[in-house]
């Protein structure tokens, strides 16, 4: 459905663009915004790829997976925004708007008639297949459906599922709220402390983006795949970096200072994959897609909350100490790490009673 939504978005500007000087604005505003607004856009779209992932691969592979895919965005954001002025000048806008038409068709037949839904999902299929179209929309427009995603937060079960489940939420706002918040705010902290144009902080962002995406394919890579390192871990590390750059980045009086806090900050995209993994750990099979569900409500009202609180915070101190929301998002990460301390050591407690149980079921088999 996102796939479509876009896909229609994208037609909607092709003929924006043929009506260039007969439409006013607001009309292609609403074209690029009605169809991914009703189809739910982007984030429904990583919803169903990391359900996807999850439901078809090993819980030792799945945060490795979940990696690659969260690393693949990454590129392909900054990639397209590098690619699409270069290719407007040498194509224009029926060029670009065609170009992205056709990858969202392509994703969309690859979708419907090359993925294959897991086997424990298939009568599930089957059954939504048989369905009238009608009954089809009114599933869509559920309130019960949303009511049941939400009860996934409150269900009781062992090995503390519910507070595990709760406290996982809370630190996706902790992990990704202060890296939202800093973003909204960075350029006027750069522009107001050392007195940098749009081209130096472009240099800067670029290669920031660099050192985050070498610093998420070592650890999913090296730290994850290879020694197998656990996820709580994996998080912790990860909002270390960002705790110790935030520490430079207050209080940097040199270019030098700004230059080395990308590499401090290096692990700091591993939080979000490892916290995804382990939630998905957490819950039942068929439940990954309504814990999915909770985590893009969460991360798309991460802006709505941090945004204005750090406008608001940057304001108050600029004047006394230009990079003090980085002290502020500093502290708030430091909760995550007490979080993920305790799942830690909860899934050693894990580890420890399923390797008792295995060697009781060898025993009782000799």
């Amino acid at each position: 459905m996102p796939i479509l939504g876009e896909l229609l978005s994208c037609i909607g500007l092709i003929i924006n663009t043929y009506f260039f000087y007969e439409l006013p604005a607001e009309v292609v505003a609403l074209t690029e915004s009605v169809f991914p607004a009703f189809t739910g856009g982007f984030y429904t779209v990583f919803l169903g790829i990391f359900s996807y992932i999850s439901d078809i691969t090993t819980t030792h592979e799945r945060t490795y997976r979940i990696g690659i895919v969260i690393l693949c965005s990454s590129i392909g954001h900054p990639l397209g925004i590098i690619l699409s002025g270069i290719m407007l000048k040498w194509i224009g806008y029926y060029g670009v708007f065609l170009i992205s038409a056709g990858l969202y068709l392509f994703s969309l037949i690859y979708g419907l008639f090359f993925l294959r839904d897991p086997e424990f999902k298939s009568r599930t299929a089957v059954s939504i297949s048989n369905k009238s179209c009608g009954n089809f929309f009114k599933e869509i427009f559920d309130v019960n459906l949303v009511k049941e995603t939400f009860t996934v937060l409150f269900k009781n079960g062992s090995k503390n599922r519910r507070l595990r489940v709760c406290l996982l939420l809370v630190s996706v706002f902790l992990v990704y709220g202060p890296i939202q918040g800093e973003n909204t705010m960075m350029y006027l902290f750069f522009r107001y402390r050392f007195n940098w144009a749009e081209l130096e902080f472009s240099c800067w962002s670029s290669y920031r983006m660099i050192t985050h995406l070498i610093g998420t394919t070592f650890s999913i890579s090296i730290l994850s795949k290879n020694l197998r390192l656990d996820d709580s871990l994996l998080t912790i590390t990860s909002s270390l970096s960002k705790i110790i750059a935030s520490v430079d980045y207050a209080f940097a009086e040199t270019n030098f200072g700004i230059w080395l806090a990308p590499l401090l900050e290096i692990l700091t995209g591993t939080a979000m994959i490892a916290i995804r993994a382990i939630a998905s750990k957490t819950v039942d099979g068929e439940e990954i897609g309504k814990m999915s569900s909770l985590f893009g409500v969460a991360e798309a009202m991460t802006p709505m909350i941090y945004g204005p609180l750090y406008s608001a915070f940057y304001i108050a101190t600029f004047k006394v100490l230009p990079g003090a929301m980085f002290l502020l998002g500093a502290t708030l990460t430091l909760p995550a790490i007490c979080i993920h301390w305790w799942l830690y050591f909860e899934h050693t407690k894990d580890r420890k009673l399923e390797e008792t149980d295995t060697n009781n079921d060898n025993l009782c088999h000799m």
